[in-house]
C-alpha cells in the first residue's frame, strides 16, 4: 500500500487516471474510497492524474488519538509532503467540508503549491452556535463506548435518512477514537479563514447544496475571493452534494481547463 510518513504519522494514498495532476482531499468521516464511491475518479481520471490520500485518522493512515494532531496546519503540511514525495511541484486542489477547510489552509500557507482551488461543502467563517461539528462529537464519543453501530445510526440521521452502503463500510471500519480526537480539536478552535479569502487570488470554484448550512457562507467565500465563483446544488444536503459528481465533474474539468 503506497504511503508516505510525517513526523511518524504515516499517511496512505492513492494515484487514478494520467495527465495535469489534482489533489483530491476528502471530507471527515471519508477516505480516498470516498471519491470512487462518488463517481469522480470515474469521471474525471481520463484527464488528470489523481492524488487521493487518506488524511490521518481517516481510512488506511495512522490514527492519533491527541487532539492537538489534528491542527488544520498539521493536515495542510502532510499534503505538501505527500506532493513532495511524489515530485508534484502544483497541483489543482479540491477539497469537500473538512477536506475544503485543509485546503484552505494550503491555499494561505503553500498558494505557489496549487494551480487552481475548489471547495465544496465547505465554510471559511467561524460556525454558529450548535454547529453539526458538536452534535458529531457526541456522537463519536458515545460510539467511542457503544460501537460501530452508534455511530452508523447517527451518521443516518443526521444524514436525514439515506446513506450508501459504501460510506455504512467506511462508518464500521472507521478509528473512532482518531474521529473523536480530530472533532475535539476543531470543536475547540473552529477555523476562520475569512480574513485570508481577499488574498487568495487563485481561481476558485466553490459549490454546495442549497439545503446545506454552509450554503449562504459558500456564496459569499466565493463573492469575496478576487477569482472566485460559485455553484448551487438544487434540493442536495451536506451528505448529498458530496457525491454529486454527476453535477460537478464537467464544472471541475471547465475550472482546471
Amino acid at each position: 500500500m503506497p504511503s508516505i510518513t510525517r513526523d511518524g504519522v504515516r499517511i496512505h494514498y492513492e494515484l487514478a487516471g494520467a495527465g495535469p495532476p489534482a489533489l483530491l482531499i476528502h471530507a471527515f468521516s471519508g477516505s480516498h474510497s470516498s471519491w470512487v464511491g462518488y463517481g469522480f475518479v470515474e469521471r474525471l481520471q481520463d484527464h488528470h492524474q489523481l492524488i487521493l490520500p487518506d488524511l490521518r485518522g481517516h481510512g488506511l493512515s495512522d490514527g492519533p488519538v491527541l487532539p492537538e494532531a489534528y491542527r488544520l496546519e498539521e493536515l495542510a503540511e502532510d499534503m505538501v509532503a505527500l506532493l513532495d514525495a511524489l515530485r508534484v511541484e502544483r497541483v489543482h486542489c479540491l477539497g469537500y467540508s473538512m477536506g475544503g477547510l485543509v485546503a484552505l489552509s494550503l491555499a494561505t500557507r503553500h498558494p505557489a503549491r496549487l494551480r487552481t482551488l475548489a471547495l465544496g461543502g465547505c465554510s471559511p467563517y467561524p460556525p454558529a452556535p450548535g454547529h453539526h461539528r458538536h452534535e458529531l462529537l457526541a456522537l463519536y464519543e458515545r460510539a467511542a463506548i457503544e460501537g460501530p453501530d452508534a455511530l452508523v445510526e447517527g451518521i443516518r440521521a443526521w444524514a436525514g435518512g439515506g446513506i450508501s452502503p459504501a460510506y455504512e463500510a467506511r462508518l464500521r471500519a472507521a478509528n473512532i477514537a482518531a474521529g473523536a480526537a480530530c472533532l475535539r480539536w476543531l470543536a475547540a478552535n473552529p477555523p476562520d479563514y475569512s480574513a485570508a479569502l481577499p488574498g487568495i487570488t487563485l481561481p476558485c470554484l466553490i459549490y454546495c447544496g442549497d439545503a446545506d448550512a454552509n450554503a449562504a457562507d459558500a456564496r459569499r467565500a466565493a463573492a469575496a475571493m478576487p477569482q472566485g465563483r460559485s455553484i448551487t446544488l438544487p434540493g442536495m444536503g451536506h451528505v448529498q452534494g458530496a457525491g454529486a459528481s454527476a453535477e460537478i465533474a464537467p464544472h471541475l474539468l471547465e475550472h482546471w481547463r
